[in-house]
């Protein structure tokens, strides 16, 4: 496990009309107690199918006193009902840190995280209705 590099997973739920919607579940690990995750930026939603979908998502500090300890946090992205087709985009995913004014600045020692559409894993939580 490597510190701030987010891990990526893709989940998709099939509809009653054969299509998909796909999710994110993203986990970046800190090394540090007052980070949290604030959100994800604009889902594209007009796509062709095989154009690369770009995520950004957001995590700040908070005002807490810091503790050296491993600390996850988590976003959970929903990228809506997709028709691929046999095309297989790449998702990418950044994180950027987001601060109490709005401003978002990226650090170059967090590479994006790529996962494509064929490693989508069907969604195996129990779904309640």
């Amino acid at each position: 496990m490597k510190l701030l590099k987010p891990q990526v997973q893709l989940f998709k739920v099939e509809n009653d009309d054969l299509s998909f919607d796909y999710y994110l579940h993203v986990i970046t690990f800190f090394d540090e107690t007052n980070v949290v995750a604030s959100g994800h930026g604009n889902i594209p939603q007009n796509l062709m199918s095989h154009e690369d979908i770009n995520i950004e998502v957001y995590f700040s500090n908070t005002d807490d006193y810091p503790l050296s300890a491993l600390t996850p946090i988590v976003h959970y992205v929903p990228l809506g009902r997709r028709d691929f087709g046999t095309d297989n985009p790449f998702i990418k995913v950044t994180l950027l840190k987001k601060y109490e004014n709005g401003n978002i600045s990226s650090s170059e020692n967090i590479k994006p995280v790529h996962t494509t559409v064929a490693d989508a894993e069907d969604d195996s939580r129990p779904v309640l209705y």
